[in-house]
């Protein structure tokens, strides 16, 4: 094989130069076939200082590597190969379906998680500081931003009148106006009877649930609590907590958007901003403020994968006791 290499200069007294001048080389079966200037050219990460022919072997091996892949490349693959590239494939197929598949549950799982570590967070904060806390939950509509997602305050306020003066009744937690420039916030405002002006609760963390885009955004679903899916998850003592809602899904045991079907503590006075509020006291206990008369026992919500797809995952039901402040998650 006479292989023309182009003629190359290399720095006098480099180990390039002493390769392309050793006459131990010469006598290499490789150097009458490859010149070794091709090889320098070729594989010059390899390059070594030369001593003794060292040096041309290298190159040899790695030049009949190279022939021995092109000779490879040209006759094609056995079909032992291709079935083995084959199953490999369908394998990472299979991982890739069954990951995307279980998107919805690990998103579910993920939303009642976090809202009861935001509950116990908000009990064992009224306990530290002595001041109430609440937990207020809502969905509130797309107002201009186009961002609708389920949201979880964490509120540190005194026991104090509301804005105005006004007593807090039941009747005022159920009528809350959570459109307000600093949002639930301001809406559970305090004044004392000293101040002018009414003050802002404290707010002490914020979880946001459901954040996505396009048709998937709400990725947080809720069961109706009327579903049998639902109610065969409470157990005893929690079995006394009301799983009846304000609202019905249609059909009930499917997944819904809907707050209020899955939660029987909320309360939806204005019919587009759902919402629920707890409030924990110094004490430990838990009281809920919203739709007292129907969650007098204890809160309960039932989240579910909002995927077509994982529709018949078995739901999580969080409960929360009253007075006790016991939470559980099915």
């Amino acid at each position: 094989m006479d292989v023309r290499a182009p003629a190359l200069s290399y720095p006098p007294g480099s180990h390039l130069a002493k390769f392309a001048e050793c006459k131990v080389c010469d006598a290499h079966p490789l150097a009458r076939s490859v010149p070794r200037s091709l090889l320098i050219l070729c594989f010059p990460w390899f390059t070594v200082p030369c001593e003794e022919g060292q040096a041309l072997q290298r190159y040899g091996l790695l030049w009949r590597s190279c022939l021995s892949i092109r000779s490879r490349l040209r006759r094609g693959f056995t079909l032992i190969e291709v079935m083995t590239a084959t199953v490999i494939l369908i394998i990472l197929m299979a991982l890739a379906v069954g990951v995307l598949s279980g998107a919805g549950k690990a998103r579910m799982n993920n939303a009642v998680f976090d809202v009861a570590a935001l509950i116990s967070a908000a009990q064992m904060r009224a306990v530290s500081s002595g001041v109430p806390h609440y937990i207020l939950i809502h969905w509130p509509p797309e107002r201009g931003s186009g961002s609708s997602y389920l949201r979880v305050h964490l509120l540190e306020r005194p026991d104090e009148p509301g804005p105005g003066g006004v007593t807090l009744t039941p009747a005022w937690w159920d009528t809350l106006n959570l459109n307000q420039p600093r949002g639930p916030a301001q809406a559970i405002g305090f004044q004392p009877a000293s101040a002018a002006v009414a003050t802002d609760a404290l707010a002490r963390g914020t979880v946001g649930l459901g954040v996505g885009t396009g048709a998937d955004r709400r990725d947080v679903a809720f069961l109706d609590l009327n579903s049998e899916r639902v109610r065969g998850l409470l157990r005893r003592p929690f079995n006394t907590i009301s799983l009846s809602t304000a609202a019905q899904a249609d059909p009930v045991d499917l997944p819904s958007g809907d707050l209020m079907v899955g939660c029987n503590f909320c309360v939806n006075p204005g019919g587009d901003e759902p919402y629920g509020v707890l409030r924990f006291n110094a004490d430990g206990t838990m009281q809920v403020m919203t739709n007292r008369d129907n969650a007098s026992t204890g809160a309960a919500i039932a989240f579910a994968p909002n995927t077509t797809d994982e529709q018949s995952v078995t739901p999580r039901l969080l409960v929360v006791s009253a007075p006790a402040g016991a939470t559980v998650v099915y």
